[in-house]
């Protein structure tokens, strides 16, 4: 079923015979279809295809997508300019495949993982950079506990969560200023869950 964002109705599907997702968009009902991510066709000649997320910019003129082509879980994120259908230079490996957009479409933050694929890092990318010179947001020390990103339904903050199954943390940044600092909701404490 579409999903309206912003100016666009975003869907799925998938074509018949077709092993991998269609990523689509139009401006409204019976409006030309837009077709910005076709997995089939991505796939190419690839003897392994996994797609780890695609996520569109919210001025909606970008698209982050994360892919791996060898079966080894690590994605490598990659941008493409919706409007013009050209790459961006930069690939950023081993992440977990997803991004979080920052409020100007000008940079975003992933997860990076470590030689263990445990996710480690949260990282903030400016696009059109090296990134090899990504910002470190946060790291997470203890290989017992796991780090995730995500965004608040008002689409106003980063959330990085943090946890095992029986302990969690959570900070915060707002997506309308990518370089704060993050802020802490509430520290760990052993054997209890917050969300």
């Amino acid at each position: 079923v579409p999903m309206r964002d912003g100016a666009y109705e975003y869907y799925v599907k998938y074509r018949e015979g077709g092993e991998y997702p269609i990523y689509a968009r139009r401006t409204e009902e019976g409006a030309a279809e837009e077709i910005y991510f076709d997995g089939d066709k991505e796939r190419g000649d690839s003897k392994f295809f996994d797609i780890g997320g695609i996520d569109i910019s919210p001025d909606h003129k970008l698209m982050a997508y994360g892919t791996d082509r060898v079966g080894s879980e690590y994605y490598d994120l990659r941008i493409r300019n919706l409007e013009t259908g050209d790459e961006f230079e930069e690939t950023i490996p081993s992440t977990d495949g997803g991004v979080v957009w920052a409020t100007d479409s000008k940079s975003f933050f992933y997860v990076e993982r470590d030689d263990n694929q445990r996710p480690k890092r949260v990282k903030h990318h400016v696009l059109g950079t090296d990134p090899a010179d990504d910002r470190l947001v946060y790291e997470e020390e203890d290989n017992a506990m796991f780090i995730g990103i995500g965004d608040t339904s008002s689409e106003k903050y980063l959330i990085v969560g943090i946890g095992n199954g029986v302990t969690s943390e959570a900070h915060f940044v707002p997506l309308d200023d990518p370089t704060a600092d993050l802020t802490l909701i509430a520290p760990r404490i052993k054997d209890q869950l917050y969300d």
